[in-house]
């Protein structure tokens, strides 16, 4: 199990899950969200963190990722967003 979402049981007093992706499945159903995974949860994460300006260096950091590249791909970008980005240029 990942260190943060151990945390987040322990913090939160919820028992320690098998894995990471039960104990996301566990506390989105707490929360009554449908739909949601461990991995959207991230992408979301990642997502709100790059569209506020954040470093892809320090969002690699954040994800736990060896490479930027995995980084990269993780994050979601809207098509309004992408246009946002190609008018700066």
């Amino acid at each position: 199990m990942d260190w943060h979402v151990r945390a987040v049981c322990v913090s939160m007093r919820l028992p320690q899950a098998l894995n990471a992706t039960q104990a996301m499945a566990d506390l989105y159903r707490g929360a009554g969200t449908d739909g949601a995974t461990s991995r959207s949860g991230r992408r979301s994460f990642l997502s709100n963190l790059a569209n506020k300006g954040t470093a892809i260096h320090r969002l690699r950091t954040l994800a736990g990722h060896r490479s930027i590249s995995t980084t990269a791909t993780d994050w979601y970008s809207s098509t309004t967003q992408r246009q946002a980005a190609v008018a700066l240029a």
